[in-house]
């Protein structure tokens, strides 16, 4: 009989919990289950087989976008992902495997949140059979989406760093799919967030190609013609925009959103409400049309246009009077009752680039505008309003150049306010079988995942497989 002895495996120590550094790689070697292999240790630990486990640390007194993230848990040592200018291309890095890119796809969702069928990732005019699909049919029952798989986050910092673990399992208490979270407290298997900005068709929003944006309504609007397609629908919210900004920051491995993946539109040369000529719907999940600083199209996650000249009112974050108020799952409201105070203040010049943000479990918020500028710290712009009730919405990059990224945020937009240069984006919880349903309380494991700040003299992820 063959025997994996644990003590074959490298190995790191959390608590009380022994495992290896690279857990699935060392189960595929474990050739018996009868053994004393690592099969044995894990399940005896109460650590799940299946998980993987990413996270970054972000190093406040680093200045340099490129260099103060460093790795944690299995994506140390890996090869961060970017957007080849010279030659044209996304390079996944060591990326192209991890869970939220590999099960990550371009479908089109009907009315009452069920998946209709996947859309050729190349090829968007196509469905996966190759045949053609509905991605601008104005008369589809439907939307163009991108299905992201559940997604447990646990934030934390301490003085002199931000963290963030990303799984695809809820290793403990801890870990929050807030992203993946229905009113219920139910946890969905995909959120669909749409491909395109939204357009009006009558009384309800719809993610297409080649349609013209609908912009220039108030929250309330907003929330009202997203409610009307369905009760699985809701307006893009601060759990999806934190999500996000974790996803960018852990491919990346880095601060600068336009350097990683490209520029978008960011300038007086682009149309507020651009329609999209079609040009995004090939290229695949990843996509930039020209050089670096230059007006692009632009994708990521197959989202078209994420972070560029339009801006996003997002739900669950209500800025009232100088305070940050937040709800990571829906349903939302415009006055921020019934919200979470974060007792997060924005200070320093308006309209001034952000040199330290702030980490909570619920995402990374802007802190200071001072210090900061287009190539350091985060290297986006935030606007802020101590003396109203602001609908947070992320900071449109029209004729504002570098303003615009994963960070970049207006806290002065007032609910009943309209512009131009907002519109919503649209998302949807899945409609998934009974079976494999899973709730906020679930915690299949212990707690591998440990805590870094509690050793001051440790390297950040040291005890982070």
């Amino acid at each position: 009989m063959s025997d994996y002895k644990i003590d074959k495996l490298k190995e790191r120590t959390t608590g009380s919990i022994l495992y290896p550094e690279t857990i699935l790689d060392a189960l595929r070697e474990s050739p018996d289950e009868n053994s004393r292999n690592l099969r044995q240790v894990l399940e005896s630990n109460g650590i799940p087989l299946d998980y993987e486990l990413y996270g970054y640390a972000v190093c406040l007194a680093n200045p340099n976008p490129q260099t103060r993230i460093s790795y944690l848990g299995m994506a140390r040592g890996k090869r961060p992902a970017f957007w080849n200018y010279v030659n044209g291309y996304f390079d996944a890095g060591d990326w192209a495997h991890a869970f939220f890119m590999r099960d990550s796809f371009p479908c089109m969702v009907k009315y009452d949140g069920t998946m209709d069928y996947r859309l050729d990732p190349e090829n968007y005019n196509l469905k996966e059979d190759k045949t053609l699909s509905d991605v601008a049919n104005k008369e589809y029952e439907g939307s163009a989406m991108t299905a992201i798989p559940t997604i447990w986050t646990k934030r934390w910092q301490d003085d002199n760093y931000l963290y963030c673990l990303l799984c695809n399992r809820q290793l403990d208490k801890d870990f929050h799919a807030y992203m993946h979270t229905r009113p219920d407290g139910s946890i969905a298997r995909y959120k669909y967030v749409a491909m395109y900005p939204s357009t009006l068709y009558t009384d309800k929003y719809k993610s297409l190609a080649g349609t013209v944006i609908t912009a220039s309504k108030t929250f309330e609007n907003e929330l009202l013609y997203t409610h009307n397609i369905g009760e699985n629908w809701e307006v893009m919210s601060l759990c999806d925009w934190a999500a996000f900004q974790d996803l960018f920051t852990l491919l990346a491995k880095s601060d600068n959103f336009q350097t990683s993946f490209g520029y978008g539109f960011v300038n007086n040369s682009a149309v507020n409400t651009n329609s999209d000529p079609g040009t995004t719907r090939f290229g695949g999940a990843f996509f930039n049309t020209a050089a670096l600083n230059t007006n692009s199209y632009q994708k990521v996650f197959h989202l078209h246009q994420l972070y560029s000249n339009l801006g996003i009112r997002y739900g669950g974050m209500v800025y009232k009077n100088g305070v940050l108020y937040v709800k990571p799952y829906p349903p939302y409201n415009m006055d921020g009752e019934g919200y979470i105070n974060t007792g997060i203040t924005i200070t320093g010049s308006n309209g001034g680039y952000i040199g330290k943000s702030a980490m909570t479990e619920y995402g990374r918020f802007p802190l200071v505008l001072t210090g900061g500028s287009a190539t350091t710290y985060a290297c986006d712009v935030t606007y802020y309003s101590n003396t109203v009730t602001s609908i947070p919405y992320a900071h449109t990059a029209y004729s504002y150049t570098t303003a615009a990224g994963k960070m970049a945020m207006r806290f002065d937009g007032l609910a009943t306010a309209t512009s131009n240069w907002v519109a919503p984006r649209l998302t949807c919880f899945s409609v998934d079988p009974e079976t494999g349903e899973s709730s906020p309380g679930e915690t299949p494991g212990g707690n591998p995942s440990g805590n870094p700040s509690e050793n001051p003299d440790q390297t950040p992820g040291e005890n982070i497989g």
